[in-house]
């Protein structure tokens, strides 16, 4: 689907630009907000009726994530479930 691949074209020039505000590349978390924020329009838009289908579908994606915040994350392994949009 085209939709999917139009996602994936804003994410990759985002990842190559700076922000207007601080002149800094944006963080990888930043990136992965708006494009979720996008992917969860597309969502609603479909719940709604408003479009037939969506150009992506979720897939869970377990990640070994580790928490910063803990000076003991290494005694943490425990999986993190993420989503993870992938076209039809």
């Amino acid at each position: 689907m085209r939709g999917a691949f139009i996602i994936a074209d804003y994410r990759n020039r985002v990842l190559q630009q700076s922000s207007w505000h601080t002149g800094r590349p944006y963080a990888r978390s930043t990136i992965n907000d708006r494009v979720r924020t996008i992917c969860r329009f597309y969502e609603w838009v479909h719940q709604q009726g408003l479009v037939q289908a969506r150009p992506f579908h979720f897939v869970d994606v377990r990640v070994w994530g580790r928490p910063r915040e803990s000076m003991l994350m290494h005694t943490q392994a425990r999986p993190t479930v993420t989503e993870k949009y992938q076209a039809h």
